[in-house]
């Protein structure tokens, strides 16, 4: 193995691991501290009452203003600890599973005409880093398509190809501008997701209109 193919190897194993460390720390999070801090503000509220009905003692605004404040910070840690969550992990991936979650993205994104082609037990044995760089490549690409397209719709397939996981996000984005391969930010973000695993990630336009293909390995080289 040449030095090129073991730096490949290590960043894929760090960029894995890496996945695979949020997706614990996501369900730990979830399952243990969501709902203790949920059980916490839920005692505050309650607290909260009986003050309210004069048991706070000689001062009960003061208590009251006392208890609404701490309630007000509960709720803003116990927001924050969720969107960290969701960061960590896309929440759509860990409840839906990638098929799932980009029928759930295109619904919110009010495509006109989502159509994913995938075999479900083709993906059954994807690390949690492949299925968050194929969710990330795709939710990019539709983006775009809601953004550029002529009639908000695209096609989405995903292969198992030699152990890889080959991504395919068609679309009938319109302009010569929009349909440029080196446009937007968006498109280095996709390209720079897929190296990460030692994959590969192009955009071309046809006489239809874009065209995003990832290969990305589930396994280093």
């Amino acid at each position: 193995m040449d030095r090129r193919e073991k730096n490949g190897k290590v960043a894929w194993e760090l960029t894995a691991g890496i996945e695979e460390e949020r997706q614990r720390l996501r369900r730990e999070i979830h399952d243990q501290m969501a709902p203790a801090l949920a059980a916490l503000r839920l005692r505050f509220d309650l607290a909260r009452e009986v003050v309210a009905d004069g048991a706070g003692g000689p001062d009960p605004l003061d208590s009251l203003d006392s208890v609404d404040e701490a309630i007000r910070n509960l709720g803003e840690a116990l927001s924050g600890l969720l969107a960290a969550i969701d960061g960590a992990f896309p929440a759509e991936l860990a409840r839906l599973g990638l098929i799932g979650a980009l029928a759930d993205l295109g619904a919110f994104l009010s495509l006109a005409d989502l159509r994913i082609e995938a075999d479900e037990n083709e993906l059954l044995e994807m690390s949690p880093a492949c299925e968050v760089a194929a969710y990330k490549i795709a939710a990019e690409a539709l983006t775009n398509a809601r953004k550029y397209s002529s009639d908000r719709s695209a096609v989405v397939r995903i292969d198992r190809q030699d152990g890889d996981i080959v991504l395919q996000v068609s679309s009938a984005i319109g302009s010569e501008r929009e349909r440029h391969p080196s446009y937007g930010v968006g498109f280095r973000s996709m390209r720079e997701r897929a190296a990460a695993l030692g994959g590969k990630c192009n955009v071309r336009a046809t006489d239809e209109g874009m065209v995003v293909r990832a290969r990305i390995p589930s396994r280093p080289a």
